[in-house]
């Protein structure tokens, strides 16, 4: 089970994910769906390998 917590100014997330593709459900998952344009996870230097989450648009 995901925990998203917020405090200001910063937003502070807690999760069990074991990996950055389980980080990426954690937190799309914790999004509303107005919210949910585009996410990604990646390690430091390694944007080539990033997991990417996007809405695809409604005409």
């Amino acid at each position: 089970m995901t925990v998203v917590a917020t405090g200001g100014p910063f937003t502070q997330i807690r999760t069990t994910a074991g990996d950055r593709t389980e980080l990426l459900d954690d937190i799309w998952s914790a999004l509303t769906p107005e919210l949910r344009v585009a996410a990604a996870t990646f390690a430091p230097n390694g944007l080539a390998g990033a997991e990417i989450r996007q809405t695809v648009p409604v005409s």
